[in-house]
């Protein structure tokens, strides 16, 4: 085909890029694969921490997404030098076993350690790490024994690795004498070292809860659905927490993952953002921040949580597509095929046939611009920028209905205008894909700030395929007006109707949705980034 006129040349050029980055990114997701899955430390003395360095690789074809890493115990900790692997690259897992956490034990150990990521196959893969510690003239003392669950009504439940001495000694010494003051039965122990059944049980009911990854910890006490004891709380918190009244919060988690040495926790009402004090600091601090901040906080967006996106992501698709470029030219459209005198369900093909292509068109943007925030790594910052540009472009509509006469304007160039019309005016197929595809390129710079900000959130607070399955829906919502205005071709009377009121309220329209992006734009920034 000969291109004859620069403009066509240029979006020829974009669909192809949009095109190669949007089947890029809609490849496989990303793989993760260990170095290996069995860390044997050896025979270490009981003098200081020793360390080794794995490699984590991304042998799939998509991006690889570290969510989180765990112990099985506060002597063993583990870092990720990098939270993103593109396809083939590979980063460093330094873990790091402390014998001096355990007041100098000798005898044989066993850890593991958890690393979480967007692989769909392996969300969890697990390190076994074993290590002998030594001291000349001590002999390794003996476990205590596995506690029996008795006649626990199971409103306690802890989940543990029954190798670390220290954790099961912080529960008998610490958490059962306090439980027993309160009332509340023994708990129930769950190893997770030795049944990982209890591991996958733990991680499903932490995410059931919405604990996020980030306040997951080594060692997990549950009081019932209200209280989430994460490491070694300090035990006059979980005291408060027993003895504050019913309404001072629904839910809270506490955070301590460190076994000596701590010197701060974390606190979350699962609701605004999570709290730190110092070591010694009541909780009474927290909660009196609770009723400070409006009670509960239990409209906020708790961190790692997505149940909250869906309503965003469909009141921001719609909106987008209020479009009074794209109302226009399908209007025009339309007008033409009946002009022509085609009937009306070839009407309806090629309306359906034009809106699909716009579909793909944003959807593909979409991809793209995901892509290249998770390339950027700063995803949160790309929804902050995202929802700055929505409050510009929201003024700019403003603007065109108060000072029309003003520079700058939202709407398709005018020789791309004439460009989408010359295809449809062919009336096939072809030409109405083409056209479709066209307008959802060219009306992207009139509305794009809503999508730039809604993929970076999706970036920053789901996984790819998640933010993949919201952009769908999204999509769907920014081509449901036009799939409205369709659904009104039967009546020849009605599409004049529709095209008459388009024309006289396009400037109220512009000011609505003006002023609909300025709020999302504010909402976004507000409680979700």
């Amino acid at each position: 085909m000969r291109w004859r006129h620069p403009i066509r040349k240029i979006l020829g050029w974009l669909f192809v890029a949009l095109l190669l980055a949007g089947c890029r990114a809609g490849s496989e997701p990303g793989r993760l694969r260990l170095s290996t899955t069995e860390l044997d430390l050896g025979t270490i003395p009981n003098t200081g921490p020793v360390s080794r360095t794995l490699e984590i690789r991304n042998v799939g074809r998509g991006p690889l997404e570290m969510i989180g890493v765990s112990t099985s115990c506060g002597c063993t900790t583990a870092a990720v030098a990098d939270q993103r692997l593109s396809p083939g690259e590979a980063t460093q897992l330094i873990v790091t076993f402390d014998p001096q956490a355990h007041s100098g034990e000798t005898g044989t150990f066993l850890r593991q350690v958890y690393v979480r990521s967007t692989d769909p196959e392996t969300p969890e893969a697990a390190i076994t790490l074993r290590v002998t510690v030594v001291a000349p003239g001590e002999e390794s003392p003996a476990l205590p024994p596995d506690p029996s669950p008795g006649s626990s009504t199971g409103s306690v439940v802890v989940y543990y690795n029954r190798a670390c001495a220290d954790c099961l000694q912080y529960i008998q010494e610490t958490v059962v004498p306090l439980l027993r003051r309160a009332g509340l039965p023994e708990p129930v122990y769950r190893d997770y070292l030795n049944e990982p059944a209890n591991r996958t049980e733990l991680l499903r009911r932490s995410d059931a809860l919405g604990v996020p990854p980030s306040l997951q910890s080594h060692l997990t006490v549950f009081i019932g659905d209200r209280i989430i004891l994460e490491g070694h709380v300090p035990e006059h918190v979980v005291a408060d927490l027993l003895a504050a009244p019913s309404d001072a919060f629904d839910r809270i988690v506490v955070y301590q993952d460190r076994m000596t040495g701590a010197k701060e926790y974390t606190i979350w009402a699962f609701g605004g953002e999570p709290q730190t004090y110092p070591i010694d600091a009541p909780v009474g601090q927290y909660l009196a921040y609770l009723q400070s901040h409006g009670g509960h906080l239990q409209a906020a967006t708790p961190p790692d949580s997505r149940r909250s996106l869906l309503p965003l992501v469909l009141t921001s698709g719609f909106l987008d597509g209020f479009n009074p470029c794209a109302f226009a030219v399908l209007l025009f459209f339309i007008a033409f095929l009946f002009t022509i005198r085609r009937t009306v369900s070839s009407i309806w093909a090629m309306g359906l046939v034009y809106v699909a292509a716009i579909y793909l068109a944003y959807f593909l943007i979409g991809l793209g611009l995901m892509q290249a925030v998770l390339f950027a790594g700063e995803h949160h910052l790309m929804a902050r920028i995202g929802s700055w540009l929505v409050i510009i472009l929201g003024l700019v509509n403003v603007k065109d209905y108060f000072f029309p006469q003003l520079p700058i304007h939202l709407r398709i160039p005018t020789i791309a205008h004439r460009t989408i019309q010359d295809w449809l005016r062919r009336a096939t197929f072809p030409a109405a894909a083409i056209g479709g595809f066209l307008v959802g390129l060219c009306t992207f710079p009139c509305s794009g700030g809503i999508y730039v900000a809604i993929v970076g959130l999706l970036a920053a607070r789901t996984t790819y395929w998640q933010g993949v399955g919201y952009l769908g829906l999204y999509n769907l919502m920014f081509v449901a007006p036009l799939l409205l205005i369709l659904a009104g071709v039967g009546n020849r009377r009605v599409m004049h109707r529709i095209r008459l009121v388009e024309q006289s309220s396009r400037r109220w329209v512009r000011l609505a949705t003006g002023l609909a992006m300025i709020g999302i734009g504010a909402v976004i920034l507000i409680w979700f980034v």
